[in-house]
């Protein structure tokens, strides 16, 4: 048997044949104890998530430390291997030196003890909630991992007319994505979360394959739980759908694009064509503040960005298609 300090978390002989004479001195010696006693306090700054920091007297507590080391984790996507890290461990250790750091496994214990925590506490909200809860999903396929995953975000008002928006699942999607497939998961989440008797409605983009899924999502749910016995169900998301417009239009002046856009790819391929780039430009008497930036085909803002970027330098291109023989996607003074 043993017994463990409460402060320190050091372990000590617990059997009754070794007496609490080694107990009583311990706790005389133990500096996590000095620190953890109310008259010992810490002058330092009180961090607060806006203004400035203020000075205030505090105590070092070991659980706070790896509550926020957590919080730090999840909020700036620090990957768990940063516990590892040597340097981190030194910074950690000139903060406070009795802050033990964590290994990568405990942080991860820690992560999901606090996800169950948080969980359970948006969990009271909308099991308390008055009014009904609107969903939000995204569908993408990860580029590096060619794998499918699924966001679903929840969306309603609270008792106290305060807009609230809760991210319900993140969830990977095995293949195929059939819209079977993808109604199953979405449908779990709904009954993870007890919002399937109170749905409003479920935005997506607009696509055969989710309008496919809405309709095995509609069977699944009682009819008399949902508006106009769910005819407003399926919300058609406009940003997809301004994005299909806009995208058809931009059909009228392709080939220019497909020239910029090649025109981007060349000048920004190495070190040496930007600073080349620039150099013309700086020659022309043209601001050079703006990068090129290559834009995402399938996102129309993006190609917007790219040519509000562009076009101030189409002379830039045309001196540099003289210069370099290789470059034969300038854009023509008609396009």
């Amino acid at each position: 048997m043993k017994a463990r300090c409460k402060y320190c978390r050091k372990s000590l002989g617990g059997e009754t044949s070794n007496g609490t004479s080694h107990l009583r001195s311990h706790i005389k010696t133990c500096i996590q104890k000095r620190i953890h006693d109310g008259s010992q306090k810490i002058l330092g700054p009180n961090y607060k998530p806006a203004g400035n920091p203020q000075l205030s007297a505090s105590q070092y507590n070991y659980e706070v430390s790896r509550k926020e080391l957590c919080l730090m984790i999840l909020v700036h996507e620090y990957p768990l291997s940063l516990v590892d890290h040597v340097g981190f461990k030194r910074f950690c250790c000139s903060l406070q030196p009795q802050f033990a750091v964590p290994s990568r496994n405990t942080v991860k214990k820690d992560i999901l003890s606090l996800f169950g925590v948080e969980r359970g506490k948006y969990q009271t909200i909308i099991d308390g909630n008055l009014g009904r809860v609107s969903g939000t999903i995204d569908l993408w396929t990860a580029r590096n991992q060619k794998r499918g995953y699924m966001a679903v975000t929840g969306h309603f008002i609270d008792n106290s007319w305060k807009l609230r928006n809760i991210m319900l699942r993140f969830m990977y999607v095995p293949a195929p994505h059939t819209s079977e497939r993808l109604a199953d998961r979405l449908f779990d989440c709904l009954l993870d979360w007890n919002i399937d008797g109170k749905l409003s409605s479920i935005t997506l983009d607009n696509c055969t394959t989710n309008d496919s899924m809405i309709f095995h999502m509609r069977n699944k749910l009682l009819s008399s739980d949902l508006l106009l016995d769910g005819k407003l169900v399926h919300m058609r998301c406009s940003a997809h759908i301004l994005n299909l417009i806009v995208r058809n239009g931009l059909d009228a002046i392709k080939d220019a694009i497909n020239l910029i856009r090649e025109s981007v790819v060349y000048w920004n391929s190495t070190p040496k064509r930007v600073q080349t780039f620039f150099e013309v430009a700086k020659q022309l008497k043209l601001s050079v503040e703006r990068k090129l930036v290559l834009d995402c085909p399938t996102r129309w803002n993006s190609t917007y960005h790219m040519l509000s970027v562009a076009i101030p330098y189409k002379d830039v291109f045309f001196r540099l298609s003289l210069r370099d023989n290789h470059y034969t996607s300038v854009p023509s003074s008609e396009q």
